[in-house]
């Protein structure tokens, strides 16, 4: 091998060198991924979904239904399309919450429903009354319900509109809070 051989080939292999070892650290350094991006996007999501949850006794307490339920598991947020919220008395329904759509951020201690939010009290005893409003956060451990928003109630004759509402499920306890309006319109004969 001649001398102008030899350093075309010291020559080539330097290059070659350099090149491996400039890619490997710009591989090595490069930025990480857009982690924003990924953490915006679900984990899991659920079409249909049917949870039934019960007491320490085992009987049914609350029944959670919905089209569509998208879980985030960074944010602690699950957001549902279509909730339908069922709470038992003596495995018997007792009240049923409905919404165009929900969202919890703790662990299911609180629904958020929003858009077309409709609770009825599910009694063959009595007329049912069915509470209309905007938006509601429902505690399904506790049975409780509340909004700051405007809200009608309806029970047969009875018309009744307000700005808040508390609602005790166990205890079918209306409590409004301001700016309340009723009035009665008797049944014709």
């Amino acid at each position: 091998m001649d001398a102008r051989n030899l350093f075309w080939s010291i020559l080539l292999l330097a290059v070659l060198s350099s090149l491996g070892i400039n890619g490997y650290l710009s591989w090595k350094t490069a930025p990480p991924a857009n982690t924003a991006q990924a953490d915006s996007l679900p984990d899991i999501i659920l079409d249909r979904i049917n949870q039934m949850n019960f007491d320490d006794q085992g009987d049914k307490h609350y029944q959670l239904l919905a089209e569509t339920a998208t879980h985030f598991t960074k944010q602690e947020v699950t957001e549902f399309q279509g909730p339908n919220l069922v709470f038992f008395d003596k495995d018997e329904r007792s009240w049923n919450a409905t919404s165009n759509t929900g969202i919890t951020r703790d662990a299911g201690e609180t629904l958020h429903l929003n858009g077309d939010v409709v609770i009825r009290k599910l009694d063959d005893k009595a007329q049912p009354v069915e509470l209309r409003t905007q938006s509601m956060h429902v505690s399904p451990k506790a049975e409780t319900a509340e909004t700051d928003d405007e809200v009608d109630i309806t029970q047969g004759g009875h018309h009744t509109h307000a700005k808040g509402l508390r609602v005790e499920m166990q205890t079918g306890k209306l409590t409004l809070q301001s700016k309340v309006i009723s009035r009665y319109s008797p049944p014709s004969s």
